[in-house]
């Protein structure tokens, strides 16, 4: 019987995840609408299907599925957990019920459900169109956040700073919004964390990361570092929160991740997903902290119902990622580095040229948290 892992998404990104879960021994099949996906030259199989319509994708599986092979794990690394989640349910593998990873993709149902059950969450209510907003009596009080109920990543998510930019702001996250709806939400001060966790087949929180990010609602530019810069009592916290966000909709089982806003003295939760962050996150920037793959060590605890091989805690090096964006003119002769660096290109149009720079150093030992 062969083991098979299937992925959902294949684009430039997912390489690497390929890569890791192959590098392991692991048969890896790539679900993606372009049969000439980044990701199919690498994969084992490819099957060319769209990542949202997970009835195809279950036929396809079950009409190469003659008992000589099996799938053990379905997962993404992109919004689409909806299709993984009922795809699984599908292939009798346990998951997390369709409901609650249902909850976790709206923004504006999630936090009804933390609001529920007094989870830290920034205050904000959700309209389904411009003309429900004109109806709505109750005085805004500047900056606030505007963003799509479902969208991608920042997509759509905007800080507005006065009337005259509200309503360019709303028609922007509606058009990038799945449901066309938006929240306007209170702007909190503070900073950006991201985490990974992780529920056993018994429920049990196992917290894997939490990493900085800088992310400008301006001009979009994206940094992470790891290891975070939280003490280690507010880390605990955080990962409270984490964990109590995630039961709150019912989700409970196998990898979640949460984006997360702390004020100085408070978190709060903004979103979380039934998966792991995305790759920047979890096939780079974690990997080179801990001198080790997670993608990997996930999957093998899944397959293998055993505990996961992971202490968030246990870091090795100081790593970072900045996104970056040149004019497609330009030639990048010479990365600038004491350490470890490397770019990941991700798009080159004939505008511009889009990608990342990663770089890792390894943690002083007389101070960890100086670098």
């Amino acid at each position: 019987m062969t083991n098979i892992v299937l992925l959902i998404g294949g684009g430039i990104q997912e390489i690497e995840a390929v890569k890791q879960l192959k590098d392991e021994g692991m048969i890896v099949w790539v679900i993606d609408k372009d049969s000439n996906c980044p990701s199919a030259k690498y994969a084992d199989k490819l099957i060319k299907a769209n990542g949202k319509d997970y009835e195809n994708i279950t036929q396809a599986i079950l009409k190469k599925n003659n008992g000589s092979v099996q799938i053990r794990s379905v997962f993404t690394l992109t919004e689409l957990t909806i299709s993984t989640t009922i795809i699984s349910h599908a292939l009798g593998l346990i998951s997390p019920t369709i409901k609650s990873v249902i909850i976790s993709q709206s923004k504006s149902l999630s936090k009804l459900y933390w609001l529920k059950n007094k989870v830290s969450t920034p205050k904000g209510t959700n309209f389904s169109n411009l003309s429900e907003f004109k109806k709505h009596n109750q005085i805004i009080k500047y900056p606030v956040i505007v963003k799509p109920d479902i969208g991608f990543g920042g997509n759509g998510i905007t800080m507005v700073k006065n009337k005259s930019e509200l309503f360019r702001a709303i028609n922007q996250a509606s058009k990038i919004s799945e449901n066309n709806q938006f929240i306007v939400e209170n702007y909190i001060n503070g900073s950006l964390h991201d985490g990974n966790g992780f529920f056993t087949n018994f429920g049990k929180f196992i917290p894997l990361s939490i990493s900085d990010r800088n992310f400008s609602l301006t001009n979009k530019r994206n940094k992470g570092s790891c290891p975070s810069l939280l003490s280690e009592k507010q880390q605990k916290k955080f990962f409270n929160l984490f964990e109590n966000a995630c039961r709150a909709i019912g989700l409970n089982f196998g990898p979640v991740k949460i984006d997360a806003l702390f004020n100085g003295k408070r978190f709060f939760v903004l979103e979380v997903a039934a998966r792991l962050h995305g790759p920047r996150n979890s096939l780079h920037l974690i990997p080179n902290a801990y001198g080790k793959e997670l993608l990997p060590e996930l999957i093998e605890s899944q397959i293998e119902d055993k505990a996961i091989n992971w202490d968030y805690k246990k870091i090795k090096n100081k790593s970072t990622f900045e996104d970056f964006t040149f004019k497609s003119n330009s030639k990048i002769k010479k990365i600038k580095q004491r350490h470890n660096s490397y770019i990941q290109l991700f798009d080159q149009n004939t505008k511009n040229i889009t990608g990342v720079l990663f770089n890792f150093e390894k943690i002083k030992k007389n101070n960890p948290r100086t670098f």
